[in-house]
């Protein structure tokens, strides 16, 4: 969960699910694991370069598609505004302790040479969110939902709040990374006790056009990779296989690297077909996990975490952020006039 505050705020507001009978997260939530990092102290020595891996939503979304429609909305939209607000407490420890403008000791020719040579920047991987219906588990592990809400419902939920989720987070990206907080910035959990309505876009607050960052302080930058586009293709690639048939995009001409992209490796072993299957503790396994897109009900397997891994490490060895694409945007357009 990205807030275990807003999830159990949502919960109480829910005509479903009583606070009592949901089994809330005792996992660490966003908050929680920058400040457990930030209680750690600076290192001794300061890295040369430093990437945060930030990785929220999935479980946001696998629970508040649950909920009547306009309250999993507003969770949805709350939770987008304190993925932000978690981001900008990340960059002023960043800029403060990892790598401060000024380091008391050092001579002003030093600190000019130091500031001329690799400067650094805050620079961030965000993956798309995938769709959690697209899961084994959202069928096999669900709990049944209680009337009036039914699965055909909570899965409608699931995919209009997932596109949600990842328009929203595309549209206040930009902004986020075109300012620069001076001040420690707080939680949102007050802001969705004070509103039950979704936050205003920061598309409609600010723009990127013109808009440059201080000279002086640390730019923030983005990596946002389209981890849905990887997975939908491996998935329709298969599809189209069985089918011997093929699409305008070429998927489908290809040679699917799974066996399966269904099945879990990992099964309750309460299945008919179990030749191919090892029975562990009551578990079954399949014999070839790398065949499987899957691992388990909710995990990828290793094959495609490779995959998730080169498409990641090439994105930032070719430098492939957002702020890169904003540039080359600029310029194509300035030679076309």
């Amino acid at each position: 969960m990205t807030s275990n505050e807003i999830h159990e705020f949502v919960l109480t507001k829910s005509k479903y699910i009583t606070l009592e009978a949901a089994e809330l997260s005792i996992l660490p939530d966003l908050a929680t694991q920058i400040q457990s990092y930030i209680a750690l102290g600076p290192p001794k020595q300061r890295p040369a370069e430093t990437i945060f891996v930030v990785s929220f939503g999935f479980w946001d979304i696998y629970d508040f598609s649950r909920m009547d429609y306009p309250l999993g909305q507003n969770g949805t939209d709350t939770s987008i505004k304190e993925l932000f607000s978690q981001l900008d407490r990340l960059y002023n420890h960043f800029v403060t302790n990892l790598y401060p403008p000024e380091e008391p000791g050092v001579p002003d020719s030093v600190k000019s040479t130091m500031n001329n040579i690799n400067t650094p920047s805050f620079r961030v991987i965000i993956p798309k969110l995938f769709d959690p219906t697209l899961l084994p588990g959202w069928l096999t592990l669900r709990p049944a939902p209680p009337a009036p809400s039914c699965i055909a419902e909570q899965q409608k939920n699931a995919v209009y709040l997932t596109q949600r989720w990842n328009n929203l987070v595309e549209n206040q990206v930009a902004a986020w990374v075109l300012t620069h907080p001076t001040l420690e910035q707080g939680s949102s959990h007050d802001n969705v006790r004070r509103s039950a309505s979704p936050p205003a876009s920061t598309a409609d607050e600010a723009s990127t056009d013109d808009q440059e960052p201080e000279s002086s302080a640390v730019e923030k930058d983005v990596f946002y990779f389209d981890l849905p586009k990887l997975l939908l293709d491996i998935i329709v690639e298969h599809q189209l296989e069985d089918e011997s048939l093929s699409d305008a995009s070429g998927l489908g001409t290809g040679e699917s690297p799974f066996e399966s992209v269904y099945q879990p490796c990992v099964r309750e072993a309460d299945v008919d077909d179990t030749d191919s299957l090892v029975d562990l503790k009551g578990m079954l396994i399949c014999k070839e996990p790398e065949e499987y897109l899957f691992w388990d009900s909710f995990n990828l397997g290793s094959v495609v975490k490779r995959m998730i891994g080169k498409g990641v490490g090439e994105m930032v060895k070719e430098n492939k952020s957002l702020r890169q694409q904003w540039k080359g945007i600029k310029n194509r357009i300035s030679s076309d006039h």
